[in-house]
């Protein structure tokens, strides 16, 4: 694709990589969708919030994972990639923090500690806010995941104008 954007003269941008980015990690091709986000910046293009949210958001698709093992690896290296996204002084959003937290739940051994440490850690540093309804919301599904009816409960009860979304977090 990139080979024919450039036959045909059209530069791409940093929206392209991001597409590329997401739909290389979420099919399994994460050392390609580094090589691509590293391309991207040597091509003078600075990758985004949204690059880095199509990045975690492919390692969070949970479909067609064999074992929880390979899944977990994916959920760690989304870590990584929040990381790298801090130390570039990009700032993370509710929905790529969300994605990350979801995905803690998605495991089969849903990762709920980590999952509170994560969000208390970029709250007390200032990097999302307390009770984003976003974060919120998919606590209450990691913590029902778990089996945690009273800390689900108490994090939907938290929520000061729950939405659909969140209901239905709750209500699963």
């Amino acid at each position: 694709m990139l080979k024919k954007m450039k036959e045909r003269g059209v530069e791409p941008n940093e929206f392209t990589y991001t597409c590329l980015i997401g739909g290389l990690a979420k099919h399994k091709k994460i050392d390609q969708a580094k090589k691509m986000l590293k391309y991207m910046k040597s091509m003078g293009l600075r990758p985004r919030v949204v690059t880095y949210n199509a990045f975690m958001s492919g390692l969070a698709h949970r479909e067609k994972f064999a074992d929880d093992q390979s899944y977990n690896r994916h959920v760690d290296e989304a870590i990584m990639i929040l990381k790298e996204m801090i130390q570039e002084g990009i700032r993370p959003n509710p929905s790529g923090v969300s994605v990350l937290i979801g995905a803690f739940g998605k495991c089969n051994h849903p990762r709920v500690t980590e999952a509170l440490a994560l969000v208390a850690k970029l709250e007390g540093e200032g990097i999302i806010s307390k009770n984003n309804i976003l974060i919120s919301t998919a606590l209450v599904q990691v913590l029902g995941a778990a089996g945690d009816f009273n800390g689900a409960m108490s994090r939907f009860r938290g929520i000061r104008k729950p939405d659909v979304a969140a209901v239905n977090a709750w209500l699963d």
